[in-house]
């Protein structure tokens, strides 16, 4: 795939799921999830979530993570966020079932924006309850 994407809609590579509960909009990576449930965390393989990654260390994003295992019972979960403009990206992987659920999520209407510009995809119509549109910035996006 080349630097801009070849996806002109952002509903072929997102979907909206449910806000956050302080009210953050999120919007879950499509096709993610089945990568993400090693005893590992993230080991690689999505083509979009590895080219998201990639741009965001690209541009200086830190990701930053945790994990837990329980010993003896082989359960693991894993945690990676990079935070930038009104939220970041997050990534829950491992091999437990319950919450937050496995998924790469893009957390609030800026850094979704930004994103969606960095990937060469045409930005959607406004929001219910987004403020009025701003100018994405070109250098890159502001530290959460």
């Amino acid at each position: 795939m080349s630097e801009k994407s070849a996806f002109k809609k952002w509903t072929n590579l997102f979907c909206r799921v449910a806000n956050r509960d302080d009210g953050t909009p999120r919007f879950s990576l499509i096709g993610a999830k089945s990568y993400l449930y090693s005893d590992l965390g993230y080991l690689g393989g999505h083509e979009k979530l590895d080219r998201i990654i990639k741009l965001l260390e690209k541009k200086g994003i830190k990701r930053h993570g945790s994990e837990s295992a329980s010993p003896g019972l082989n359960v693991s979960s894993f945690e990676y966020m990079y935070d930038f403009e009104d939220g970041g990206i997050e990534v829950y992987s491992g091999n437990y079932f319950g919450p937050p659920g496995h998924g790469a999520f893009v957390v609030g209407l800026k850094a979704f924006r930004w994103l969606l510009d960095q990937l060469g995809v045409e930005q959607p119509r406004r929001f219910k309850n987004e403020p009025s549109a701003e100018t994405i910035s070109e250098k890159g996006p502001s530290a959460g």
